[in-house]
Protein backbone atom coordinates (compact mmCIF):
# COMPACT_ATOMS: atom_id res chain seq x y z
CA UNK A 1 0.00 0.00 0.00
CA UNK A 2 1.79 3.66 -1.24
CA UNK A 3 0.89 6.61 1.30
CA UNK A 4 2.63 9.54 1.58
CA UNK A 5 3.93 10.91 4.67
CA UNK A 6 2.88 15.42 4.22
CA UNK A 7 4.68 16.46 7.46
CA UNK A 8 8.07 15.65 9.61
CA UNK A 9 6.66 14.44 12.48
CA UNK A 10 5.36 11.39 14.79
CA UNK A 11 3.13 8.97 13.02
CA UNK A 12 1.40 5.43 13.96
CA UNK A 13 0.28 2.90 11.34
CA UNK A 14 -2.76 -0.08 11.97
CA UNK A 15 -3.03 -2.68 10.50
CA UNK A 16 -6.45 -4.49 11.76
CA UNK A 17 -8.09 -7.65 10.88
CA UNK A 18 -11.81 -8.15 10.57
CA UNK A 19 -13.10 -8.63 14.07
CA UNK A 20 -14.06 -11.87 15.58
CA UNK A 21 -17.08 -10.30 16.99
CA UNK A 22 -18.20 -9.92 13.05
CA UNK A 23 -18.97 -13.74 13.68
CA UNK A 24 -21.89 -15.93 15.41
CA UNK A 25 -20.28 -16.99 18.84
CA UNK A 26 -20.70 -20.78 17.50
CA UNK A 27 -17.75 -20.28 14.55
CA UNK A 28 -14.32 -20.30 15.73
CA UNK A 29 -12.31 -17.74 14.86
CA UNK A 30 -8.63 -16.75 15.10
CA UNK A 31 -6.84 -13.66 14.27
CA UNK A 32 -3.96 -14.17 11.55
CA UNK A 33 -0.21 -14.13 12.27
CA UNK A 34 1.24 -11.25 10.15
CA UNK A 35 4.38 -9.62 8.86
CA UNK A 36 3.97 -6.17 8.62
CA UNK A 37 7.26 -3.70 6.94
CA UNK A 38 7.13 -0.01 6.01
CA UNK A 39 9.55 1.08 3.16
CA UNK A 40 10.40 4.98 1.93
CA UNK A 41 11.16 4.99 -1.09
CA UNK A 42 14.30 7.12 -2.43
CA UNK A 43 13.33 10.13 -4.15
CA UNK A 44 16.24 10.43 -6.15
CA UNK A 45 16.47 6.36 -6.61
CA UNK A 46 13.03 5.35 -6.50
CA UNK A 47 14.45 2.37 -4.84
CA UNK A 48 12.93 1.03 -1.63
CA UNK A 49 14.66 1.31 2.04
CA UNK A 50 13.46 -0.23 4.87
CA UNK A 51 12.31 2.01 8.05
CA UNK A 52 11.09 -0.85 10.11
CA UNK A 53 8.40 -4.12 10.78
CA UNK A 54 6.84 -6.20 13.01
CA UNK A 55 4.90 -9.28 13.59
CA UNK A 56 1.71 -8.84 14.67
CA UNK A 57 1.23 -12.57 16.83
CA UNK A 58 -2.68 -13.55 16.04
CA UNK A 59 -4.07 -10.20 17.04
CA UNK A 60 -6.67 -8.24 16.17
CA UNK A 61 -4.01 -5.10 15.32
CA UNK A 62 -0.61 -4.34 14.75
CA UNK A 63 0.54 -0.80 15.10
CA UNK A 64 4.11 0.46 13.90
CA UNK A 65 4.92 3.29 16.15
CA UNK A 66 7.59 5.99 14.47
CA UNK A 67 8.65 8.34 16.77
CA UNK A 68 10.24 10.91 14.07
CA UNK A 69 9.03 9.78 10.19
CA UNK A 70 10.28 12.04 7.70
CA UNK A 71 8.07 13.26 5.06
CA UNK A 72 7.86 11.69 2.38
CA UNK A 73 6.56 8.38 0.11
CA UNK A 74 6.12 5.13 2.02
CA UNK A 75 4.75 1.86 1.37
CA UNK A 76 3.20 -0.35 3.88
CA UNK A 77 4.02 -4.68 2.82
CA UNK A 78 1.99 -6.91 4.35
CA UNK A 79 2.38 -10.95 4.39
CA UNK A 80 -0.29 -12.47 6.13
CA UNK A 81 -0.60 -16.43 6.99
CA UNK A 82 -5.06 -16.88 6.76
CA UNK A 83 -6.41 -18.39 9.55
CA UNK A 84 -8.76 -21.20 7.66
CA UNK A 85 -12.29 -20.69 8.96
CA UNK A 86 -14.11 -24.10 9.13
CA UNK A 87 -17.09 -22.51 7.53
CA UNK A 88 -15.56 -20.39 4.37
CA UNK A 89 -16.60 -16.88 4.76
CA UNK A 90 -15.13 -14.58 1.41
CA UNK A 91 -15.05 -11.77 3.66
CA UNK A 92 -12.94 -13.36 6.54
CA UNK A 93 -9.81 -12.24 4.55
CA UNK A 94 -9.79 -8.21 4.91
CA UNK A 95 -7.54 -5.70 6.24
CA UNK A 96 -8.32 -2.14 7.18
CA UNK A 97 -4.83 0.31 7.47
CA UNK A 98 -4.93 3.34 9.51
CA UNK A 99 -2.37 6.30 10.80
CA UNK A 100 -2.90 9.01 13.15
CA UNK A 101 0.00 11.31 14.32
CA UNK A 102 1.08 14.96 14.46
CA UNK A 103 0.68 15.49 10.71
CA UNK A 104 -1.86 13.87 7.80
CA UNK A 105 -0.96 10.98 6.04
CA UNK A 106 -2.52 10.17 2.36
CA UNK A 107 -3.25 6.60 1.44
CA UNK A 108 -3.14 5.82 -1.90
CA UNK A 109 -3.63 2.75 -4.64
CA UNK A 110 -2.10 -0.41 -3.78
CA UNK A 111 0.51 -0.70 -5.93
CA UNK A 112 1.93 -4.38 -4.76
CA UNK A 113 2.69 -5.24 -8.24
CA UNK A 114 5.40 -2.44 -8.75
CA UNK A 115 7.97 -4.56 -6.54
CA UNK A 116 8.17 -8.50 -6.35
CA UNK A 117 8.53 -9.93 -2.86
CA UNK A 118 12.34 -10.66 -2.74
CA UNK A 119 12.83 -6.71 -3.99
CA UNK A 120 10.58 -5.85 -0.68
CA UNK A 121 12.53 -8.09 1.43
CA UNK A 122 15.62 -7.30 0.23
Amino acid sequence: MKLLNHQNGEVSFGVSQKSDRCYPRNIKTEYSCLRVILLKQNSATKKLEWVMGKTGNWARDTYLECDQLEKGTYFIYVQIDWYKLETPDPESQYLCFNSYGSGPVTFCDNECSTWSKKEVLS
